[in-house]
């Protein structure tokens, strides 16, 4: 605690490879922070001109590691070893995954308390508490030699997801949507390095129900000019739009959407709008057939080896029956109350003032 300030360092990191999702929740949960008395926030990232600019919408306080590398992991968790014994916050917030244990022990000792986000490695483990919806999904999936070290304390579930201020004000119960416009959105997040939009798009071609297919492309995806060579197929049913201004207001006035895991899809559960998922890697497909399960979205596959088929059938489904409709928005709306920003502010503070009390 520096002065009258208890201080929340925020450590996340976003590019091409891995995506922008987790810059996104930090953002927004650095914003909600920073509204609270007596909290200073500060991030320290990997250096990438977009992410670093995001966060200093949110807190001039930003520090930057050199671009990441596969093989620089461990030299990046030293650093930020080394950064947190420099600032000693009063709180570490890290939204990195499947840490190690070192990694957590070296931080504990400068840190006064550590919360992490989505961290099922043997560091999450240890650290003072676990939160977001990994740890209650994709329990089962943590191995045996970390589930039997566990210290942390679970504040898991959808009840404890991130959700940007500007898609919560949108939020709308299944009686006062709109429905049967047939309007379908494909939205892969900020970067899409999987390619996951062009393959849906392809498979969408084979869609019998009349439709408006809205294909969003986030400020990396590297694949719009393919995307715009392929419109012309679509007999003018695809819009192809570059980092609209107004996306929470189109996620919200979907009938459908199509997407991956990850916050793109716990925004459209949070605005009720029933999802397609179209899963990228294996961890992926244990989330998604969770969704499935508890009947707000349907997975369709794989995107390197799923069959349109499956894709288009899902979806028209939801498009020609408001019965199976509402029953799936109803479910995602039951799901995410939309309060887990606060939540987790909330327990973070309070750890902050402990450590000061």
């Amino acid at each position: 605690m520096t002065g009258k300030h208890r201080d929340i360092l925020i450590r996340t990191d976003g590019f091409y490879e891995r995506g922008l999702g987790h810059i996104y929740r930090c953002t927004t949960l650095g914003r909600t922070l920073a509204a609270m008395p007596g909290l200073r926030v500060s991030f320290l990232t990997v250096e990438d001109h977009f992410s670093v600019e995001s966060l200093r919408q949110v807190s001039p306080r930003v520090r930057t590691l050199p671009p990441w590398y596969p093989d620089r992991r461990e030299q990046m968790l030293v650093q930020t070893v080394e950064v947190c014994d420099e600032i000693k916050p009063d709180v570490l917030f890290t939204d990195i995954l499947d840490t190690p244990a070192w990694f957590m022990k070296d931080v504990k000792k400068c840190c006064g308390s550590v919360v992490c986000i989505d961290d099922l490695g043997a560091g999450g483990a240890l650290a003072d508490v676990v939160t977001g919806i990994d740890i209650e999904v994709c329990a089962d999936t943590i191995p045996d030699e970390i589930r039997n070290s566990f210290q942390a304390a679970i504040h898991g579930g959808p009840r404890y997801c991130i959700i940007r201020e500007d898609v919560l004000a949108l939020r709308q119960e299944p009686a006062e949507k709109k429905y049967g416009g047939g309007k379908i959105l494909v939205l892969f997040g900020g970067s899409d390095p999987q390619h996951a939009t062009i393959i849906v798009l392809r498979s969408l071609l084979e869609l019998k129900k009349e439709s408006k297919i809205t294909a969003v492309f986030g400020p990396c995806n590297r694949d719009f000019d393919e995307a715009r060579e392929l419109k012309e197929a679509f007999c003018g049913r695809l819009e192809i739009l570059l980092k609209p201004p107004n996306l929470p207001r189109l996620m919200a006035g979907a009938d459908v959407a199509i997407c991956g895991v990850g916050n793109t899809l716990y925004e459209f559960l949070t605005l009720g709008v029933p999802c397609v998922i179209v899963s990228q890697a294996e961890l992926q497909e244990t989330f998604a057939s969770r969704f499935d399960k508890y009947g707000c979205a349907v997975h369709a596959g794989r995107a390197d080896r799923f069959d349109p088929s499956r894709l288009c059938g899902a979806t028209e489904k939801l498009l020609t029956s408001r019965e199976v409709w509402e029953k799936r928005s109803r479910a995602a709306l039951e799901l995410f109350d939309g309060c887990g920003t606060e939540r987790i502010a909330r327990l973070i503070k309070k750890f902050a003032e402990k450590r000061s009390g």
